[in-house]
């Protein structure tokens, strides 16, 4: 059942351009039933501006922010990823639902933790990692599942991000390409082909010791192999994936986005288009929490945790150590 027409309420910690191009979806396109009442910064100017353009009350105080009576969940953006986990705790603490953005911790030991505070306090925890069940992802395992393509030899994604401020690429915000590229194509494998037999990782690294560009390889005993290009200081190739079968291929332009997949093959020609629903993210998980629900029904804890221990074996092998780790 989706999300109905009452309105649900929500704090916001952490008030950057994700959190604003959230919040400008959730109050202006036509049929969101979302309003945020609370929000909070450690920058108070950021919390003061986002507070006139998209409403809620300003709180100098995060705890404050998220036990406000009228909040029903808390959204946490543009924080350092490194925060990530002292946030969740202080939402279950309050016993306030969460929805927190990708990547939703820096390893898969914080995310079991949390995970398994939620279960114990009762208290709803997912992740924004919601594009893989969309339908241009189910039609592109469908492609594969039905043999268009043959058998599959090869995946290819090539994922980069600019980003050239050097002072955000640092250890202790948790920065780097792997731990903030790779959750959209390893969520990609996974849900496709499921979890690979093996992984090798190749990084360079920058002075402060985070990672600008990693190559990975995820190995399939089915014979074929995932290689995966991310980078935050280099143009490393269009943001598709492309799987390479006997028989054909399939394209997925803008990957990350599943807008559209092409099929091209020896027994058919087929292009499938992503058509917008009239409900987002924010609607399911409301609805989600509104249920009584502790964990997602439509983003099992699983799939997250799974794709942290793949950053996790990444980082292992390229001796990128967090703090918290």
């Amino acid at each position: 059942m989706l999300f109905d027409n009452n309105t649900f309420n929500w704090c916001f910690i952490g008030l950057g351009n994700v959190a604003r191009k959230v919040a400008l979806e959730l109050n202006v396109i036509k049929g969101r039933s979302h309003k945020i009442v609370s929000v909070y910064s450690d920058n108070p100017s950021e919390a003061n501006s986002f507070s006139m353009f998209y409403g809620g009350k300003v709180y100098s105080d995060m705890d404050q922010a998220i036990s406000d009576p009228d909040v029903e969940a808390v959204y946490i953006s543009d924080v350092s990823i490194t925060r990530h986990y002292e946030i969740a705790l202080k939402c279950i603490e309050l016993k306030k639902p969460v929805l927190i953005e990708k990547p939703i911790f820096i390893n898969e030991k914080q995310a079991l933790d949390i995970f398994a505070r939620a279960k114990e306090n009762g208290v709803y925890v997912s992740s924004t990692t919601w594009n893989w069940f969309y339908p241009i992802y189910s039609k592109v395992k469908e492609w594969i599942g039905d043999g268009e393509i043959g058998d599959v030899k090869k995946m290819d994604i090539h994922f980069s991000k600019r980003n050239n401020d050097a002072s955000l690429m640092t250890l202790e915000s948790g920065s780097g390409a792997l731990i903030e590229l790779c959750t959209f194509p390893f969520s990609y494998c996974n849900n496709v082909f499921g979890y690979p037999d093996s992984i090798i990782c190749d990084a360079k690294k920058t002075e402060s010791g985070v990672d600008e560009t990693s190559k990975i390889t995820l190995k399939y005993a089915q014979g074929f192999d995932c290689i995966i290009t991310v980078s935050l200081k280099h143009f490393v190739g269009r943001d598709n994936a492309t799987i390479t079968g006997t028989d054909g291929m399939i394209t997925v332009p803008f990957f990350q986005q599943l807008v559209r997949a092409k099929l091209m093959s020896t027994r058919k020609r087929d292009t499938s288009n992503f058509v917008k629903t009239n409900f987002s993210t924010f609607d399911i998980v409301a609805q989600e929490i509104k249920d009584g629900l502790v964990e997602s029904e439509f983003l099992p804890q699983e799939n997250i945790i799974k794709v942290l221990r793949m950053i996790d074996e990444c980082r292992r092998q390229t001796g990128i150590v967090y703090p918290g780790d």
